[in-house]
Formats: C-alpha cells, sequence, structure tokens
C-alpha cells in the first residue's frame, strides 16, 4: 500500500515540475542594434576596411558559391527551422509587378522618391496599364550595396547545448540574420540567415576580422525577441 501511494504521488510531482520550469530555453533569438557595444559586428569605424566587413565578406563568399543562405521558416507549430535559398535562382526570378525595378534583394536595396514626376502641365505624371489601371511615375529608385551600417539590425541565434569540458549547459552562437525596412525593402523580415557553423568553415584567417572575434566570445548587447522552450516547439515572443 505504501509503494502504491508514493507511485501516485510522485507522478504528478515530476509534471508538475516539467510544466512549471520557465528557465528552459533550447534556442532564443537577440536582436543586435549599431550601437558601441555592437560596434565591431556592424563595422561602425568608418576606418574600417571595406573588405573585412562581415556583410561584405558574406557577399563574396555567397556570390563564389562557397556559402549558402537561408529562410527562416515557421510552420503551423510555430518551430523556426530554415529553408536553403537558392541564391542563383532567385536572382533570375522576375518580379510579378512588371512595373518593379529589378536589384538583388539580398544584398541590395535602393532610394525611391514618394513623389511622383511632374508632367509638363504641372501635375503628377500618371501611365495606364493593358487592363485599364493606372499608377503614378516615380523617378527610377538609385540602388545600392547594402553593408552592416544600413541595416537597422542584426539577429543572433543561440542554442542551449551541452559542453562536455565544463559539464554543463551553455548557449552557443549559432546562426545569424541580417534585417532591414530601410529603402525598396519594406517587409520587415530578415533578408537571409547563415550558418556560423558553415561561414568559419570556409572563412580563412578568422582572426582578422574583430566581428569574428566578437562573436564567437559572445561580445555582443541586444534583446531577447523569440525564444524556444526545452519541451515543445512552440515559437514564444
Amino acid at each position: 500500500m505504501k509503494k502504491s501511494i508514493f507511485l501516485v504521488i510522485l507522478t504528478p510531482l515530476l509534471s508538475l515540475s516539467q510544466m512549471t520550469d520557465t528557465t528552459c530555453i533550447k534556442s532564443r533569438w537577440i536582436a543586435l542594434k549599431p550601437n558601441e557595444t555592437n560596434k565591431d559586428i556592424f563595422s561602425l569605424d568608418p576606418q574600417f576596411d571595406v573588405n573585412l566587413v562581415l556583410l561584405h565578406v558574406i557577399k563574396r563568399l555567397v556570390e563564389t558559391g562557397k556559402l549558402d543562405i537561408y529562410e527562416q521558416d515557421q510552420n503551423a507549430f510555430g518551430k523556426a527551422g530554415w529553408d536553403k535559398i537558392y541564391y542563383e535562382v532567385e536572382l533570375k526570378r522576375k518580379p510579378e509587378d512588371p512595373e518593379s525595378v529589378e536589384y538583388n534583394y539580398f544584398f541590395e536595396n535602393g532610394i525611391q522618391s514618394s513623389l511622383p514626376l511632374i508632367n509638363s502641365e504641372g501635375y503628377d505624371s500618371i501611365t495606364f496599364k493593358n487592363d485599364g489601371a493606372f499608377y503614378f511615375v516615380y523617378e527610377t529608385p538609385k540602388i545600392y550595396t547594402i553593408n552592416t551600417l544600413s541595416l537597422e539590425e542584426i539577429r543572433i541565434k543561440e542554442d542551449r547545448i551541452f559542453n562536455k569540458e565544463k559539464n554543463e549547459f551553455e548557449f552557443v552562437t549559432v546562426g545569424i540574420g541580417f534585417y532591414s525596412q530601410i529603402g525598396l525593402d519594406r517587409s520587415g523580415k530578415e533578408k537571409f540567415w547563415i550558418s556560423l557553423e558553415e561561414l568559419f568553415a570556409v572563412l580563412n584567417d578568422k582572426e582578422k576580422y574583430s566581428w569574428y572575434t566578437a562573436i564567437v566570445n559572445q561580445n555582443y548587447q541586444g534583446f531577447q525577441y523569440m525564444q524556444l522552450s526545452c519541451y515543445d516547439d512552440k515559437i514564444r515572443y
């Protein structure tokens, strides 16, 4: 009888312990802003060699086929996985709107006037589509290559991993994404993500990049905007 009572009591206690444990986070996402603490990752120093800038290095590796880029997917259960972006295929994809300006969404942006061009009569310029719809005519956007200085945020993904040497769990930086709402792209979505493991595997002379040291040593500061529990696959904000 005593054994039966003990088992009945123990089972709900274990369940309650898991349900009330709010400390176990499997993955977390952190948004970094361009400030003094994160200056090495954003390359805020105006004297910084452009060839050493994080986004410039990534662009070169992607364009030479040495590094993959990813889109963060959130399925019906909320778990955010990564889907590979086929870079060359996406570059050849034509925009759905025939009036859209073609540009490299991943590494380019643009500045477009909010005011239509003025016609010879002093009114806003208007042109008509084949179906009779009309739209305003604007000056052709000025396209430029983005860099870390033009980003609102650089986003970090950290995973909880067991360190055998220390015999404890710790958060390890595993991914980095680039977020911008400036210019033509105002979707409020990361342009792409990369795996840091894959980046570091093809990166030569790592120590010459100050952002590499900052990332590896987690010398950055930001706010956690998303997390994944150890007990389910539901994203929480």
